[in-house]
């Protein structure tokens, strides 16, 4: 598309969502603490998109247990405020990773190129943040540091899991794509020096990407290119119980795999199952405060398509995309 991208029909439904006002509140859609969580709501890659967070916040509601957050509350969408105020007052300091876009606000992401509309939408979101709420400015000043991308270790359930926004490096110019293959699985096989303790099952959760994927490596494997993906299917739950993995949970706000939908995941640390949801939102109120504030029409385009050609291509050769998920092509693996 070109020019101030054109809001289709299709998008002007109500889904059924709640409102970025409306009820439930936010507070009324998170659980209550528990001492020994075993759910874990996996978010990535939410840039900006209240629409969509708040949409996947009332979907997910009594699925699960702890939040954990993978970076980039802010960039691309219209409202920054409402993202970083909720990353601020309902998700605890170490349950998080800072994204290059979080880092980006106050240029700590070393050697980095940012693209025209990335770094327009980084600059206005600075601007905004300093003028409407210099208290949040000044809380992610002190939080948006380098060393807060990752790797972040816990153990839940029966597992171990290492947290990050891009990889076990923590470099901001390495994606984890299912295409790259000579990044992601390397760093599958990598995954084990940064478990806790010698572990039968681990995983590797990571986000930047805006893609959803998984990979399984087993235990004992000692060469990378063992590495599989799994297929996944929306809604369908995805044994995670017998050797490493890598999880992305995909984009809440701003998918690149040609399917507009929010996406994140559950993952149960007991029953050592994960499962990847589709959320429509209110995307209309995304689309259209974003051309009432001029944002880019490159970046209102991504979010009715779903990414890009380019970005698409970044399941291939391992997965195809259908309706219903994303298909493991295993035949095509070198």
């Amino acid at each position: 598309m070109s020019g101030a991208a054109q809001i289709p029909s299709f998008l002007q439904q109500d889904f059924g969502i709640p409102s970025v006002t409306g009820e439930p509140s936010i507070r009324d859609l998170l659980p209550e603490p528990v001492k020994e969580p075993q759910r874990v709501l996996l978010l990535s890659d939410v840039h900006g998109n209240w629409p969509a967070l708040h949409a996947v916040l009332a979907h997910a509601q009594g699925r699960y247990d702890i939040i954990w957050f993978l970076g980039d509350m802010v960039g691309y969408g219209p409202y920054p405020l409402e993202c970083l105020a909720f990353l601020c007052d309902y998700i605890p300091a170490d349950q998080w990773c800072a994204g290059n876009h979080d880092l980006g606000l106050f240029d700590r992401v070393p050697d980095f190129t940012w693209s025209g509309a990335a770094g327009e939408t980084i600059r206005r979101h600075a601007t905004e943040i300093q003028d409407r709420r210099p208290d949040l400015w000044t809380w992610a000043d002190e939080h948006f540091v380098l060393s807060r991308g990752g790797p972040v270790m816990r153990t839940y359930g029966k597992g171990q899991l290492v947290f990050t926004h891009a990889n076990l490096e923590n470099d901001m110019n390495t994606y984890l794509f299912p295409a790259a293959t000579f990044h992601t699985r390397p760093n599958l096989l990598r995954l084990r020096e940064f478990l806790p303790q010698p572990a039968e099952t681990g995983w590797l959760l990571a986000g930047h990407t805006h893609i959803p994927c998984l990979f399984h490596l087993p235990t004992q494997a000692d060469d990378f290119t063992q590495a599989r993906p799994i297929s996944i299917r929306w809604g369908e739950p995805v044994m995670v119980n017998q050797g490493h993995y890598y999880i992305n949970p995909g984009s809440v706000g701003q998918p690149r795999d040609g399917n507009q939908r929010a996406c994140y995941v559950i993952l149960d640390t007991i029953g050592q199952q994960a499962i990847w949801y589709r959320v429509p939102y209110e995307l209309n109120k995304t689309l259209m405060q974003m051309n009432a504030l001029g944002y880019p029409p490159y970046v209102r385009d991504m979010l009715i398509d779903g990414g890009t050609e380019r970005t698409k291509q970044e399941l291939l050769p391992f997965y195809q995309s259908e309706v219903s998920g994303i298909i493991a092509l295993d035949s095509k693996f070198l």
